[in-house]
């Protein structure tokens, strides 16, 4: 044994321990595990007082010192000497050590994973040190830890993050360090000199020295989920390094929100869904993931292991070794300590087992530890800020208090937006109903990952019962919501209106236009379209139900202020029974062409007040049976054109007292019980069917005289016309025998007779057609031919091409 070598160990409760032999385990982002095998005189040590109280175990030796500070995690009595000297076996453990025995469920919102791991080394009082570039730790939007101890959820933040830790003394204590490039720090220790066979431990060696490689991972993928992008443009990135024939070994991870960092600045577009700040996709910060993803996975692809008995060369320190012909140990490279068990007896040499890596690669730590996968479903409770009953963001999100959650306020900060599963979901359609504060939800989580939950149902419970009493009402099924903020009739803050309508629908409102409004409609049971419960509009809300049960099915429709009903195209209803609908105030009907309305027996119709109908066009009834009108006050017609009446039996009109009054222009006809008074320019009694026919249409019959000259008229018109006629036919076969006898023997060419001839001998024979003796009568006849013919008879030319039809 060297006189140099000594160690020591103190625990709290101030009993001497000699030590007699030690082991010590330390590993990058490791904690260290210091055990000891030490005797005492003391043989009945409180243990009450030293376990996970302070403890501190020393090394000195001729070259150097160094001790590890923490919590004495386990002590033993193993043995009691004759000697009176008891041996304990100890377990010293860094302070971190006490985050393994606590497992919570917590969630951290915007904050880092170096924030998060600050704010848990603080609260288990660790001492550290930050060795690292922040601005290359963005906050991140929702981290949960899930049923894992504090350890674990801290152990994973920093290995999502690429940051390292390790332990160095200072001040007494062993000090955590989170390093996110502890291969770029200083050389740490002076180059130590290779000895194959070293004779001396009084001076610092490296021996055993080996020297190896392995194939490592050549690719790192991640893929993230953005509901912001198209799915055809979702978040996709990779990073190669290593050989050439490590690149197609390639680990793809699927992390949706992965790349989901807080945004500095306004959120834009979705003021709702960035309320307490913007979380966007930052693909520059999701490289720097991948990358340190990468160089985490190809860890110790190169590594150098060695004995030394240099007891400082602890996981952090940078060193560097001579002598030694491989070039990866040449003078000029620096190597990273990842890993040192150091084990000694009192009364030997200590070694310390090294392994290294070189430092010419970024070192990131591997992902060693799981994250936790949620299987099956969790229950919560929708929240939202104070008096807010539904709160949403553009996407239909909602927030939620997980019963897990012991530090939740039950408000908007409790959870990130969650999506909330909906029946539809379509490019500005589906269907949507978004849960409201205070509902029970099931959430799932994507790929069961606790920091990536989805609404995905509702449960009733005893603070919110379902709509109808069961299992009472088991058949009926359907949707009911309830307006929002709830409706309290005279309330402050309530909808007046819809407040006056649930107290009238109870009987309490009388319509200003329809003498007992809603009561009498609820009194009259045509009217009392009932709850499946059978409660009469009493529910402040809208509902569609249906109920099951047999000789009782039925579909009930409510709304609780307004209805609008779009048809774009057609639209067929089937009754096959009765309908009933009551209008407390007034009824609307446009319709656009036509309208036919069939009735198969009765129609009753009572107006109570005015009645007002306009027809543009033409109307008509057709009655079978009898038609009475009866109207206490006054009747008139207005016409602008005709007014027919028409009985095939008997017309009567009977007015037993006053008198009736016929008014048409100038024309009037009075009839008073006693007398009748006509007034007009002509009157025309029983002037004959054809006159009446006229004068309905507005026609003036003729007076007999005028009627006598009208036909003389029209006869001597017809017998000037038929005169013509003949004349005309007799003419033109004169025109033929005068051509054989005054032209054909002398053969006389066409051309040679005239027109002024032909037109002389035309006017010769019509005067001794016409008028042979040269009476007045046959004068005047002749005269009406002239003027009513279109051509005078002479100016016909004649037709020399053929003799008329019929002529010999």
């Amino acid at each position: 044994m060297s006189t140099t070598n000594y160690s020591t160990i103190a625990i709290s409760s101030g009993d001497e321990l000699d030590v007699r032999s030690f082991g010590i385990k330390q590993g990058m982002s490791r904690l260290f595990h210091v055990d000891v095998r030490a005797v005492s005189r003391s043989h009945d040590i409180d243990f009450d007082e030293v376990i996970g109280a302070p403890a501190k175990f020393s090394l000195q030796t001729g070259s150097g010192s160094h001790s590890w500070q923490g919590v004495c995690a386990q002590i033993e009595q193993t043995r009691v000497e004759r000697r009176g000297l008891a041996t304990y076996s100890l377990v010293i453990m860094p302070r971190a050590w006490l985050m393994t025995k606590r497992k919570n469920y917590r969630i951290f919102q915007f904050e880092s994973e170096l924030d998060i791991v600050k704010k848990m080394l603080g609260e288990w009082s660790v001492p550290f040190e930050e060795r690292v570039d922040k601005s290359g730790h963005k906050a991140r939007k929702y981290r949960c830890q899930y049923a894992e101890t504090d350890f674990d959820f801290m152990s994973r933040m920093l290995e999502d993050a690429g940051i390292s830790y390790y332990f160095e003394e200072k001040g007494g204590q062993s000090v955590m360090v989170l390093d996110d490039a502890p291969q770029a720090r200083a050389l740490g220790k002076p180059r130590l000199r290779f000895h194959d066979a070293p004779d001396s431990a009084d001076v610092d060696f490296v021996t055993r020295v080996a020297v190896g490689q392995r194939v490592g991972l050549g690719k790192m993928t991640i893929g993230d989920l953005d509901y912001r992008r198209p799915s055809t443009n979702q978040p996709r990135l990779s990073a190669t390094g290593g050989l050439p024939t490590e690149q197609a070994l390639e680990e793809f991870h699927y992390e949706p929100g992965a790349f989901l960092y807080k945004q500095s600045g306004a959120g834009g577009k979705t003021p709702a869904a960035d309320d307490r700040g913007a979380s966007r996709t930052d693909e520059q910060a999701g490289a720097a993931k991948v990358e340190s993803r990468l160089n985490g996975g190809r860890a110790g692809t190169k590594r150098v292991t060695f004995e030394s008995n240099a007891i400082d060369l602890v996981p952090g320190v940078i060193m560097s070794v001579i002598d030694h012909p491989h070039r990866v140990l040449g003078a000029d490279r620096s190597l990273l300590v990842t890993e040192a068990l150091l084990e000694g007896d009192h009364d030997e040499d200590w070694r310390v087992h090294v392994e290294v890596v070189p430092t010419d690669a970024p070192h990131k730590p591997e992902l060693r530890t799981p994250r936790p996968k949620v299987t099956g479903l969790e229950s919560a409770t929708i929240v939202g800020p104070q008096g807010e009953e539904i709160h949403t963001d553009e996407y239909g999100r909602v927030r939620v208090q997980f019963h897990w959650d012991r530090e939740g306020r039950r408000d908007e900060t409790s959870s990130c937006w969650i999506p909330s599963s909906q029946p539809w979901a379509g490019a500005g359609f589906g269907g949507i109903n978004l849960p409201r504060v205070g509902q029970e939800v099931l959430v799932e989580f994507l790929g069961g990952n606790p920091d990536r939950p989805v609404v995905v149902g509702r449960v009733f419970t005893e603070t919110q019962p379902p709509p109808y009493k069961l299992p009472d009402y088991k058949r009926v099924s359907g949707l009911r919501s309830e307006t929002s903020p709830r409706v309290i009739t005279g309330g402050a803050g309530a909808d007046g209106d819809v407040a006056q309508f649930a107290k009238g629908l109870l009987g309490g409102l009388a319509s200003s236009i329809v003498p007992g409004g809603i009561a009498e409609a609820l009194e009259n049971p045509l009217f009392q379209a009932k709850s499946p419960d059978q409660q009469t509009h009493s529910w402040k809300g809208n509902e569609i139900s249906v109920h099951d049960q047999p000789n009782k099915q039925q579909l009930y429709l409510q709304a609780e202020r307004n209805m609008n009903t779009v048809v774009k195209k057609n639209q067929t209803t089937v009754i096959g029974d009765s309908r009933s609908t009551a209008v407390t105030y007034d009824d609307v009907l446009l319709v656009g062409r036509d309208q036919s309305q069939v009735i198969g027996n009765k129609q009753s119709t009572t107006v109570k007040a005015d009645r007002s109908v306009k027809v543009k066009g033409a109307q008509k009834h057709e009655v079978v049976g009898d038609i009475s009108v009866h109207t206490e006050a006054n009747q008139s017609y207005h016409v602008e054109q005709t007014f027919h009446s028409h009985a095939k039996d008997h017309l009567i009109t009977s007015r037993p007292v006053g008198s009736i009054i016929l008014l048409v222009g100038k024309s009037s006809i009075i009839m008073q019980p006693d007398f009748i008074v006509i007034n007009s320019v002509d009157v025309f009694i029983n002037p004959g069917p054809e006159d009446t026919r006229k004068a309905m249409q507005g026609i003036r019959p003729e007076k007999p005289e005028e009627k006598e000259a009208r036909e003389k008229k029209e006869a001597e018109k017809q017998r000037a016309a038929d005169a013509f006629q003949m004349a005309n036919t007799s003419i033109r076969q004169g025109d033929h025998l005068l051509y054989y006898q005054y032209f054909a023997p002398t053969q006389v060419r066409p051309a040679a007779v005239t027109k002024e001839q032909i037109a002389a001998f035309h006017k010769s024979k019509w005067q001794e057609y016409f008028n042979p003796g040269g009476s007045p009568g046959d004068d005047q006849l002749y005269n009406d031919l002239l003027s009513n013919a279109s051509k005078k008879p002479w100016e016909i030319e004649w037709e020399f091409a053929k003799p008329p039809a019929g002529t010999p």
